[in-house]
């Protein structure tokens, strides 16, 4: 019995000995990654919108834990001896050799403290213009309605060939295209807006000369309307982004208009003429670009559109003949219409003393003088 139990502990002895001399091995090795981008990100969770806790430089060498999808669970050593987990996105770093699991202390830049699991969006680049004052002069080019006054026009050419039994040529040319120029003042609000003041003028005319020819008897009518306008405005300016302004205000116009309607047959002639002036209220809005030619210089177009429907206009008006007669009306001017046997009517405007009401004229009422339109100008701004 105890020759039996000495032989156990012997070959026990033996095991142990045996166990102790073998050589231990190394620590089992991981996979190694190494930071192929400039900078590596090392996030707290698997989520590009997830917490950066430190930023690596390239080629830094780090042990892999394990992979989550397109994340590498890593592990590495600062230099002021902490451990740092945390996750790397595989776009950042290649596999390289297998390497022991003692990890050297790497060099790592410290993300800025976290605000917010949410990245912060990029600065904005937002346009505050210049707090100065401003000078503008322009001029340029205007269109206007002229609304009765050119409807007057043509209905005279209608009825001296509706009389005279042939067309006149050319046709009559109504009055639209002119010319504007002028200056606006702006002061100063808060943020991006302007208060603005302005003066402009603004002329358009237009003759005809018709033919009507009918065998060998000739007869000419001359046409010559004409407006004017001084428009005096305020009006809000924004500009949205640099070198782009809006602007909406409201125009009071003194405005005045002219007519001029004359008939020619051979030596004989007639004419019928008058100048008429109002004023009222109307709205404008526009859009203006500048560019700077110094900081406080810039060139300026503006485009400007008008509504200013005006009437209650008051003058003089004048009927003369090449036989020495003329006949002077002073009052409002009126647009009516003129009604002939047959039927045909036709439009008129004159100046009258009163509403007229004689025979063959339908639907008389004051004139209106559309000055509704639009400009385009260009100029100078100057800062100050």
């Amino acid at each position: 019995m105890k020759r039996t139990s000495g032989r156990q502990a012997l070959a026990l002895g033996f095991c142990l000995l045996t166990f102790l001399a073998l050589p231990v091995s190394p620590a089992q090795s991981r996979n190694r990654l190494r930071v192929t981008a400039e900078i590596a990100n090392i996030r707290q969770k698997p989520d590009i919108g997830s917490v950066i806790l430190i930023q690596v430089p390239r080629e830094t060498t780090m042990a892999a834990v394990s992979r989550e999808g397109d994340w590498y669970l890593v592990s590495l050593v600062a230099e002021d001896g902490r451990t740092i987990s945390g996750y790397v996105h595989i776009s950042l770093v290649s596999e390289t050799a297998p390497g022991p699991a003692a990890e050297t202390p790497v060099k790592v830049k410290p993300a800025d403290p976290p605000r917010s699991s949410i990245p912060s969006p990029p600065p904005v680049s937002v346009y505050l213009p210049e707090t100065k004052f401003a000078l503008a002069f322009m001029g340029g080019g205007n269109y206007v309605l002229a609304g009765d006054l050119n409807a007057a026009v043509k209905g005279q050419a209608d009825y001296l060939s509706d009389q005279l039994g042939v067309k006149g040529t050319p046709a009559v040319s109504p009055v639209h295209l002119g010319y504007v120029f002028g200056g606006e003042f702006f002061v100063p609000l808060a943020g991006r807006l302007s208060l603005g003041f302005g003066l402009e003028y603004l002329k358009s005319q237009k003759q005809s000369i018709v033919l009507y020819q009918k065998g060998a008897n000739s007869n000419i009518y001359t046409a010559l309307p004409e407006v004017h306008a001084l428009p005096v405005r305020i009006f809000i300016s924004y500009s949205p982004v640099q070198a782009l302004y809006m602007f909406l205000g409201l125009e009071y116009y003194f405005a005045s208009c002219s007519y001029s309607y004359r008939t020619e047959t051979g030596l004989s002639w007639r004419e019928v003429s008058g100048t008429a002036t109002g004023h009222g209220l109307g709205a404008m809005a526009g859009l203006g670009l500048e560019w700077n030619i110094v900081p406080s210089l810039a060139f300026v177009i503006e485009a400007v559109g008008r509504y200013a429907p005006l009437s209650g206009f008051r003058g003089e008006g004048s009927l003369t003949d090449s036989l020495g007669a003329e006949t002077l009306e002073t009052g409002k001017l009126y647009y009516y219409e003129l009604q002939f046997l047959g039927g045909t009517s036709f439009p008129a405007l004159m100046v009258r003393s009163k509403l007229p009401t004689e025979a063959g004229v339908f639907s008389p009422r004051e004139a209106e003088i559309d000055f509704t339109g639009f400009s385009v100008k260009a100029g100078l701004k100057v800062r100050f």
